[in-house]
């Protein structure tokens, strides 16, 4: 249950009250109190403001109803009593300064539940903590979000399963991952995909690590979700608040924080063996120190992760050729600078390593291929940020300065395509290398108004800078510089193909954001967002079949609004409903390789010409949902049906020869229904389940990439469904929890070229564990893809390893999902 209902922490773990020497006790120690009635949050700030004290509440909005009056002279404890009777929430005492104040059932009209002075323990009328987003800038239920959103809040002990987001995406209702490599894959919600590939084109998901933007137009980084809070995914374009890169949703990782009162180590170690593959070991260290008690603390997070490997190349005479080794280490220092302003600084490294990558070759049996070359990909990551925040009495001020350092290595086996191109020759081999650099500083500045009132507000700017340089290099050894290649000589070096480019990008926002309530059932809620774009680009290319090289320029401007409008309807406590038009949009740029430019006709080309711009892309979401949450937290259902118009679809694909290009293919129109519930059917069982299903059509084409009307977008399969469940129960004296959790993956096709090319193969997936806490050890013992299933997930691995005809694509190639793993795991905590 705690999975379905996360536990959120407020302020500080729950204490033993204090005795009767607490200063809250004190009945002679009164306070003049005037506070008239009004929405609770209001009340409660006044009411804390007054007295001294620090009160951590549950979030509230003006639908949560109004305090009562409290005028006159009172003690702490019967002056919070007054103010909260007859509403929905309870208090205790945390420390002679701080409070929590708790939802319960709500007492009939007339009786104060806290008739007693004294703090009372939290009794059986307590209401499971409801489940906290923040992506909005603000602390809010998901029930009263006005759009689709899952979050999801694993501890430390549950994160096994969770640890990246292509496990984290089978719990979310509408969302794949197209799996290649860690650091390579690509998240798809809605079944909004342009197409399976990454590359120049801006992602459609955009990825935060707490307040910061993580990527822009490069792969996930795979990011291991170790000592999280959460992660929270919003569904459908969040523009206003998020701008371009978020049209078809927003995927966000909150860390922990470090934690000012309490001291605390946590030490684990896993060990696992890979059915046909190697032995997989991962090692971490979480720690935090409260260096001056309530003002100054660190943590940090270090991360040893190796991975077997289950691919044998039999050409190179390797085994176990795709193992992997990831190094993680995240730091963060909160100070709390006086009352009412805190700074805080997180540091993220991270340092993948793959030896080569994860596809076979299906003609050489499974798990089998016979490369020329080794294909190794290194991605290195280094993402500080500093946040400073502030109560200003009449608002919350935050801004966040970021800076993202990313460097990605690659190296794909391009003798297939130098075999095509030197028919006489077909045994040359050669390397397609790309080295990636990217880095960015950003900074976001925003004011929300404090809850409880008619209105509730936000205020921001977001800036940021951008700037990422690609080379990318075909080549062949040096010594057939001489070579007769299709009636042109080679070029004087060893580069079939070659670019150097530089990219450079300024963003500049200003948003906002407003909901008010027309009554305690009915909000309205509007939001605005003005941006304005400034991108150029600088390319020195050699393409494939010529000999000149030649200096190439582009630019693109782009500057709109971007509105959203929703209504939430609020029947009871237990049921909300919502309306949704929202607007994305996601900034063209210029092409690699300028396609309007003849590159046979040497002659007509010069040093100056102008990159291809491919055009913004813009999609308009309609959608409706429900939420519903049973009095006693036992049974939770939300639900969306969505509607996205879709125009100037960017897509990022590869021609014949292996060589990526992008353009805008055209427009689409997306249908879809998604549904994620929980349901405690026993004390000690209960079950989640996600499912999702959408349907899609190109209703206009550009005849790029074989786009053709009436076919569905590729990348995303019409139909998913997850199911996870947990029971506890006792063996042999020994509490244990065993938890079973089952996906099936629908097939998808790849390609523009529909019905003439291969398609991911649809999959179920099984994975259990048996979680055995002995405090303060925890053991478990897990099985991944319980049913060894290989289904092919991506045969497009490696796009120079392709059979190509006029008419077809044809793929030898099988990404599989990892074979059955067993494992065990062990965590110390200190």
């Amino acid at each position: 249950m705690k999975r379905c209902f996360p536990l959120i922490v407020l302020s500080s773990v729950c204490v033993p009250f204090h005795d009767t020497n607490s200063a809250f006790a004190d009945e002679n120690d009164l306070l003049e109190f005037n506070i008239t009635q009004k929405p609770l949050a209001r009340a409660i700030q006044e009411f804390a403001k007054r007295a001294d004290v620090a009160i951590s509440t549950p979030p509230l909005s003006f639908k949560d109803g109004e305090s009562e009056e409290l005028q006159g002279r009172y003690s702490i404890q019967s002056g919070l009593t007054e103010l909260l009777r007859n509403t929905s929430l309870n208090f205790e005492i945390l420390s002679d300064n701080a409070i929590r104040i708790f939802k319960v059932k709500k007492q009939p009209s007339g009786n104060s539940y806290n008739t007693d002075v004294s703090p009372k323990p939290i009794s059986h009328t307590l209401l499971p903590e409801e489940i906290i987003v923040s992506a909005r800038r603000k602390t809010e239920t998901i029930a009263t979000l006005p759009s689709s959103a899952s979050v999801l809040a694993p501890n430390f002990d549950e994160q096994f399963g969770l640890y990246d987001t292509q496990n984290i995406s089978r719990r979310i209702a509408g969302a794949h991952n197209i799996q290649q490599l860690p650091g390579q894959n690509k998240l798809i919600l809605r079944g909004l995909s342009d197409g399976a590939f990454n590359g120049r084109a801006q992602t459609l998901v955009s990825t935060y690590v707490d307040d910061s933007r993580i990527i822009y137009n490069a792969p996930d980084p795979g990011l291991r979700l170790i000592d999280i809070e959460r992660v929270e995914v919003l569904r459908g374009p969040q523009g206003t608040l998020f701008g371009s890169g978020a049209l078809s949703g927003l995927y966000r990782i909150v860390t922990k924080k470090p934690d000012k009162k309490n001291f605390n180590l946590q030490l684990a170690s896993s060990v696992a063996s890979i059915n046909d593959g190697g032995i997989s070991h991962d090692h971490t260290a979480i720690i935090n120190i409260p260096i001056i008690p309530d003002k100054l603390a660190v943590r940090g997070v270090g991360l040893f992760k190796r991975n077997g490997g289950y691919i044998d190349d039999i050409g190179l005479g390797r085994s176990n050729v795709n193992s992997s080794e990831n190094i993680a280490v995240r730091a963060g220092i909160t100070y709390q600078l006086s009352k009412n302003w805190e700074i805080d600084f997180a540091f993220n490294f991270q340092d993948f390593r793959s030896a080569d990558t994860n596809y076979f070759i299906e003609n050489l049996g499974p798990l089998n291929r016979s490369n020329d070359l080794s294909e190794p990909y290194t991605d290195n990551l280094i993402h500080p940020i500093v946040s400073v925040k502030a109560d200003l009495g009449w608002a919350n001020f935050r801004t966040s300065t970021a800076y993202l350092n990313r460097e990605i290595n690659s190296i794909l086996d391009a003798s297939p395509t130098i075999a095509r191109r030197f028919t006489r020759m077909p045994d040359l081999t050669g390397p397609f290398t790309t080295d990636q650099n990217i880095e960015a500083i950003s900074n976001e500045t925003h004011l929300v108004s404090h809850p409880g009132g008619r209105l509730e507000w936000l205020l921001g700017t977001f800036f940021s800078l951008r700037s990422e340089d690609v080379d990318s290099e075909l080549d062949v050894p040096s010594i057939f510089d001489n070579i007769d290649f299709g009636g042109i000589s080679a070029p004087p070096s060893s580069a079939l193909f070659f670019e150097g480019r530089r990219d450079e990008l300024s963003e500049l926002a200003f948003f906002g954001e407003a909901t008010y309530f027309l009554s305690d059932k009915i909000s309205l809620t509007t939001g605005l967002r003005w941006f304005k774009y400034d991108g150029d680009a600088i390319s020195l290319v050699r393409a494939l079949g010529n000999v000149q090289t030649f200096g190439l320029l582009g630019s693109q401007r782009d500057s709109s609004f971007l509105p959203k409008f929703a209504i939430s309807y609020f029947p009871s406590d237990n049921l909300s409903l919502f309306g949704l038009i929202s607007v994305g949009r996601r900034l063209g740029g210029t092409n690699l390789l300028g396609s309007s430019i003849n590159f046979a006709e040497a002659s007509t080309v010069s040093n100056d010409d102008i990159l291809e711009n491919f055009e913004s892309d813009k999609l308009v979401n309609y959608e409706i949902g429900l939420k519903f949450r049973s009095d006693d937290g036992k049974l939770s259902l939300n639900t969306a049906l969505y509607y996205s118009a879709w125009d100037d679809i960017q897509s990022y694909q590869f021609s014949p020869d292996g060589i990526p290009d992008i353009a805008n293919v055209g427009d689409a129109a997306v249908i879809g229904l998604e549904a994620d519930f929980s349901f405690k059917t026993l004390e000690n069982h209960w079950v989640s389940a996600n499912i999702a299903w959408n349907t899609s059509e190109i209703t206009r084409s550009e005849n790029r990439f074989g786009a053709q009307v009436g076919d569905r977008l590729p990348g995303a399969p019409v139909f998913t469904v997850g199911v996870s469940t947990q029971y506890d129960t006792t063996l042999l004296g020994q509490l244990i929890s065993i938890n079973l959790d089952y996906n099936f993956v629908g097939s998808a096709q790849l390609l523009f070229q529909q019905g003439a090319a291969p398609q991911s193969e649809s999959y179920h997936l099984v994975n259990a564990r048996i979680d055995i806490p002995m405090e303060p050890f925890h053991v478990s013992i897990f099985a991944t893809n319980l049913f060894n299933s290989q289904a092919n997930t991506f045969p497009f691995a490696n796009p120079f390893n392709l059979t190509v005809t006029d008419t077809a694509i044809a793929s030898q190639q099988v990404t599989p999902l990892t074979p059955r793993t067993v494992g065990i795991s062990a965590n110390w905590n200190f």
